[in-house]
């Protein structure tokens, strides 16, 4: 189950959930899996009837990806993984908020996946950061030209 979101941006985030049934899961707790059987906490990802997993891309070339579960506690860990780089675990340190800083092509399919047994946690916020499309950068440079140009005949 899955489908499209997009940010005010204008990045669109395509998702996809991975379970033995259910929906993905948004309320004002988080990000989850709703898998239909008894036992799965509703708004969180766990592993309760199976490891539960959320695949998604972007349309756009992304550089870092930050994630902000909530409630991870100590011996509960996530990995994420992807075609673009090494999979990643990310382990209850005190802090929730993992970021990870590696270049993700447009399309390419990045999966948060739940790793330890026992987790539970919801995921709060999804940021990313992109890379500025050319006619942007190209606009930003002529810019500084015509103010420059303006400057030297002021």
């Amino acid at each position: 189950v899955g489908g499209q979101l997009t940010a005010d941006t204008g990045v669109v985030l395509t998702t996809t959930a991975i379970a033995p049934s259910g929906t993905i899961s948004i309320n004002g707790s988080g990000m989850g899996i709703n898998e239909d059987n008894s036992g799965d906490a509703p708004s969180a990802f766990d592993d309760a009837n199976g490891a539960e997993s959320w695949s998604f891309s972007f349309d756009t070339e992304i550089v870092s990806l930050t994630l902000d579960l909530d409630a991870l506690t100590p011996g509960e860990s996530f990995q994420v993984s992807s075609p673009a780089f090494a999979t990643v675990t990310l382990n209850d340190d005190g802090n929730d908020i993992f970021t990870i800083p590696e270049n993700v092509p447009s399309g390419t399919s990045i999966t948060l996946s739940v790793f330890s047994a026992g987790t539970e946690a919801a995921l709060v916020a999804l940021q990313v950061d992109t890379i500025p499309e050319p006619s942007s950068i190209v606009l930003a440079m002529l810019g500084l030209s015509a103010m420059g140009i303006r400057r030297r005949r002021g």
